[in-house]
């Protein structure tokens, strides 16, 4: 007579805690873990009670009951221990689920922090527009409280590169550091945005000519260059 194939019992399919965030079913499926693991187990220990009854004497029955209550011992044990990690685990996954959940809501397509390089070519005044433009589509009124303000302020420095970069460098090596937006604004135009440059970008739309671009769009996209720094500059003059 064939043998029996046992069916291995199947363990229920998880990952690594950190990929299941967005798996609503994860606390059932470590429910279900912990009950195939135990179960073993259990079959064990009620084969064994069948088996007290029929034992020939005492010393066979006793013997058979100390160990069944040893399993059943320990069998608790490794239930209790198991549930203690399970709830560890579904405490980080709900707590980790809140988070995304939350950077989800703040998060917009396509929009980033802009970069800010220093350069005489930049419009200082559009990119301070555009760092008010994105700090409003994140919902973050950078005025609240002074933690909200050096977190937006480390937003804005970790985005600048080369000239831009340096000079916050060099302000901080000195213990010079802006502690507002506002001043961090003022002292970044002192800097960068020259006090002739209403001047300067004049003389470039005077120069501008259309003979000397390739086409009439490259015309437009250099003139309309000029044209947005030189309105962004009337703004603070």
């Amino acid at each position: 007579m064939p043998r029996s194939k046992t069916r291995k019992p199947q363990l229920a399919v998880t990952k690594d805690i950190g990929e299941l965030f967005d798996c609503p079913d994860l606390p059932v499926k470590l429910r279900q873990d912990l009950y195939v693991l135990t179960r073993h187990q259990r079959v064990v220990i009620n084969k064994l009670r069948a088996q007290v009854p029929e034992a020939k004497n005492s010393d066979a029955r006793n013997a058979i009951q100390e160990i069944t209550d040893l399993l059943i011992h320990r069998n608790n044990q490794t239930e209790k221990l198991i549930e203690g990690v399970l709830d560890r685990k579904i405490q980080v996954y709900h707590k980790a689920r809140k988070i995304k959940a939350e950077a989800r809501v703040d998060r917009i397509e396509g929009l980033k922090m802009p970069k800010y390089y220093g350069r005489m070519d930049e419009s200082f005044s559009l990119y301070i527009h555009q760092v008010t433009t994105f700090f409003k589509a994140k919902n973050v009124d950078y005025q609240e409280n002074d933690g909200t303000q050096q977190r937006c302020i480390a937003m804005m420095v970790a985005n600048f590169r080369y000239l831009a970069a340096a000079w916050y460098q060099e302000r901080l090596s000195r213990g010079e550091s802006p502690n507002t937006l506002i001043e961090l604004e003022e002292e970044l135009r002192a800097e960068f945005e020259p006090d002739d440059l209403q001047d300067r970008l004049r003389d470039q739309l005077y120069e501008l000519k259309q003979a000397h671009c390739a086409s009439l769009t490259e015309y437009v996209a250099k003139r309309q260059g000029v044209l947005v720094p030189t309105w962004s500059a009337n703004q603070y003059s």
